[in-house]
C-alpha cells in the first residue's frame, strides 16, 4: 500500500469546521482546500480493459499532521501559501422540491494542489443535506454527481471515464464552502493504455472561502 502524505504549516480547524467559513467572511481571504482520497479497483470496467496496479493507495492534500476526513476538517491548505494552489466556486443554482420541502441546489467547481498531488472537482451538482425529514430511502438530500480528475506521482493523471460519473455525499454546504465525501466507480488512467481505476467512498474534500 502506498501513501502520499503532505506535511506543512499547521492550520487546524475543528470538527464541523465549515461553520463561519465562506464568501461572507472578511474580504481578501484566499481560497482554501483539503482532500483525502483512496484509489481502488474500478467498478464494472470495460470488457478487455486493464485494472490499475495501485488499489488501496492513499493520497492527501493538507497542511499539518491532520487533514480532511468524513469526521472533521483540519489542515486546509491556502492558495499561494507553502506551495499550494486552490481555486473554487460553490454557488447556489436553484432548488429541488421533495416531499413538500424545498432544498437548495449547488454547483461545485474547484481545484487544489500541493506538491505532487492535485484534485479537481468539475461541474458537480449537489443538493444541500437534510434533517430528519430527509432520512428516507431514495432522498435526494445531500446527494449529487459530477466529474473528478486527480494526479499523483504513482497514478499520474486520472479522470472520470467517458459515460461515467462520480457520486457526492454532502456533509455541509453553503455559498462559498463545501465539505463532502465522494466516490468514482470508474476512472480512466490517462497515462496507461486501456486502464481503469476507482476512487473509494471514503474519499473526502473540503473547500472554503470560494467564489
Amino acid at each position: 500500500m502506498h501513501s502520499l502524505r503532505l506535511l506543512g504549516l499547521g492550520l487546524v480547524l475543528g470538527t464541523g469546521a465549515l461553520t463561519g467559513l465562506g464568501c461572507s467572511d472578511p474580504a481578501g481571504v484566499p481560497p482554501q482546500g483539503g482532500a483525502y482520497f483512496n484509489i481502488g479497483a474500478p467498478l464494472e470496467p470495460p470488457e478487455g480493459s486493464n485494472q490499475c496496479n495501485t488499489p488501496g493507495m492513499m493520497a492527501e492534500i493538507k497542511s499539518g499532521a491532520q487533514g480532511v476526513t468524513a469526521g472533521g476538517i483540519r489542515g486546509l491548505v491556502e492558495d499561494g501559501s507553502d506551495g499550494a494552489s486552490v481555486s473554487c466556486s460553490v454557488r447556489r443554482a436553484g432548488k429541488v422540491d421533495e416531499n413538500g420541502h424545498s432544498y437548495a441546489k449547488y454547483v461545485i467547481n474547484g481545484s487544489m494542489s500541493r506538491g505532487s498531488v492535485s484534485l479537481n472537482i468539475l461541474d458537480a451538482e449537489v443538493v444541500e443535506p437534510g434533517g430528519d425529514e430527509a432520512k428516507v430511502t431514495g432522498s435526494v438530500r445531500g446527494k449529487g454527481t459530477g466529474n473528478v480528475s486527480l494526479y499523483t506521482l504513482v497514478t499520474k493523471q486520472m479522470s472520470t471515464a467517458d459515460g461515467a460519473t462520480c457520486n457526492f455525499n454532502v456533509l455541509s454546504i453553503s455559498s462559498g464552502k463545501v465539505w463532502a465525501t465522494f466516490e468514482c466507480p470508474l476512472m480512466k488512467a490517462n497515462a496507461q493504455l486501456n486502464t481503469y481505476c476507482g476512487v473509494a467512498p471514503s474519499s473526502t474534500f473540503a473547500f472554503a472561502y470560494c467564489d
